[in-house]
């Protein structure tokens, strides 16, 4: 009985180190739902950016100290909120996807900036091209206007 008891002891102590050493990973809370959206650090031109990459399903803040990258299309979804700092600079990634920013019927974009810390769009190349940013898109529920009437 004595060995049973030192062995169940033995492993519970393996156990409990075991589970003590796992590193538990944490996402924000999307109300239930996964990220859809991918941020990462790149490189460009000795420049760390960090690239935003899919659709905002959660509120997100681009800060004005953060040099900001957006690959391709960036949806801010029904919900969700993308706040944008005054003075904040975001650009445009030269990776063949035209980069823009939609926001969603139910979307919000909060992006005040100043006379002294404007917000600027532009492109990440030297020598910016026409095409080289797709614009900013805000989907509202007003009436449009449409062909023939």
């Amino acid at each position: 009985m004595k060995i049973f008891t030192k062995s169940l002891g033995a492993a519970a102590l393996i156990t409990l180190a075991g589970l003590a050493s796992c590193k538990k990973e944490t996402t924000p809370d999307t109300g239930g739902s996964k990220k859809e959206y991918v941020i990462k650090t790149v490189t460009v031109d000795g420049t760390d950016y960090t690239q935003v990459q899919g659709t905002l399903n959660e509120n997100y803040t681009f800060t004005a100290n953060t040099n900001w990258l957006l690959s391709g299309g960036i949806f801010v979804k029904d919900g969700s909120t993308l706040t944008i700092e005054a003075g904040t600079k975001i650009k445009a990634a030269d990776d063949g996807a035209t980069a823009f920013l939609a926001v969603a019927q139910g979307g919000k974009i909060n992006a005040v900036g100043t006379a002294n810390s404007p917000i600027i769009f532009t492109t990440v190349k030297s020598a910016a091209a026409p095409g080289d940013w797709g614009g900013i898109i805000i989907n509202g529920l007003a009436k449009i206007n449409v062909a023939g009437g």
